[in-house]
């Protein structure tokens, strides 16, 4: 996952060359997450627009967080798409509200999942704003060319969308590599259990210690 080098953002990769679930790798120049776009400079935007082939936008911000920042660079490329996908629930209109929401679903995950808090943060996202989630996977999908998905600081919110995009093989460059099926496994009943993998016997339980 290299990084790309921008002045005005510090968070910025392409997530070319990641392996799919049949065994192939993702292409670069496809698929790019971002930290805040606000302070992009025109070397930046050449950069992303001219060299890697940027034709998309995914925001994730909030309605809120727009209007306080205002129109980004990237705003006013003609040919760049704009698409607005805010996946926090839209609290108010005080200049906290991203703050707020998080913190809402933070309380709402531990209720969700109290022996996993951050896997039931992350599922908020699916739970609160299912439709913002498909949809800022379908702008990524009916892109005309690299699609850039990006909320405030390129964490939470970008990594739970760029992971939903990932399980579609976009643009794989390398032929699927043959292996063996492995073996399925009954799941373990504790919802905050996360098994350890292993290709030759059943993963292990880490929330019991035991074979599930």
């Amino acid at each position: 996952m290299p990084w790309i080098d921008l002045e005005g953002a510090v968070n910025v990769r392409d997530l070319g060359g990641l392996p799919t679930e049949d065994g192939r790798q993702t292409a670069s120049a496809s698929l790019l997450r971002a930290d805040n776009l606000q302070e992009l400079s025109p070397s930046d935007v050449a950069k992303l627009v001219r060299d890697i082939g940027v034709t998309t936008v995914v925001d994730l911000r909030s309605s809120n967080e727009l209007e306080a920042e205002g129109p980004a660079p990237l705003d006013a490329v003609p040919g760049v798409r704009h698409a607005h996908h805010p996946v926090l629930p839209e609290l108010g209109a005080n200049t906290d509200v991203a703050a707020e929401a998080l913190l809402t679903m933070r309380s709402q995950a531990k209720s969700r999942y109290p022996h996993d808090p951050v896997c039931g943060h992350y599922l908020g996202y699916m739970e609160d704003r299912p439709d913002q989630l498909v949809g800022a996977v379908r702008s990524i999908a009916h892109s005309g060319g690299a699609a850039l998905v990006h909320c405030a600081a390129g964490k939470d919110r970008t990594g739970v969308v760029v992971a939903a995009s990932a399980r579609r093989p976009w643009s794989p460059t390398t032929p699927p590599r043959r292996s063996a099926p492995r073996p399925s496994w009954p799941a373990c009943a504790d919802p905050g259990c996360t098994p350890a993998t292993s290709t030759a016997g059943p993963p292990t339980c880490t929330c019991r210690g035991r074979r599930r």
